[in-house]
């Protein structure tokens, strides 16, 4: 069976040190985890386009970005140079708005597929 290591870099995620040296950092961890067999790399909560296009050229690996809403499109994270690109949490909290939304219509006696 076909397998992918996605090798997951916390430094935005964390804020660990210093923030100007955050996208380096992240740089070093991705050639490491790449060196020790990591297929792709995917350092979470990186967004800013600078930032994102440092971090893919310097990588040396296809690069996994999450997609948020409020940040860079799909259509930039592409451009930028996203591999693959995840969603996180959108979709599972997309369902539980939907559903919380039709509870409530009905518990209030509406018609919950009504547009």
């Amino acid at each position: 069976m076909p397998l992918v290591l996605n090798a997951r870099i916390d430094v935005h995620l964390r804020g660990a040190g210093d923030p100007a040296g955050r996208t380096a950092e992240a740089i070093r961890r991705a050639r490491r985890y790449r060196a020790a067999g990591a297929d792709s790399v995917y350092p979470i909560l990186l967004a800013e386009p600078g930032q994102v296009a440092e971090f893919v050229a310097g990588a040396d690996a296809p690069v996994n970005l999450l997609y948020r809403p409020g940040g860079p499109s799909l259509a930039e994270l592409t451009r930028l140079g996203a591999a693959r690109i995840s969603h996180g949490e959108g979709p599972y909290a997309a369902i539980q708005a939907r559903t919380a939304a039709l509870l409530d219509a009905i518990q209030a006696g509406r018609d919950p597929y009504a547009p």
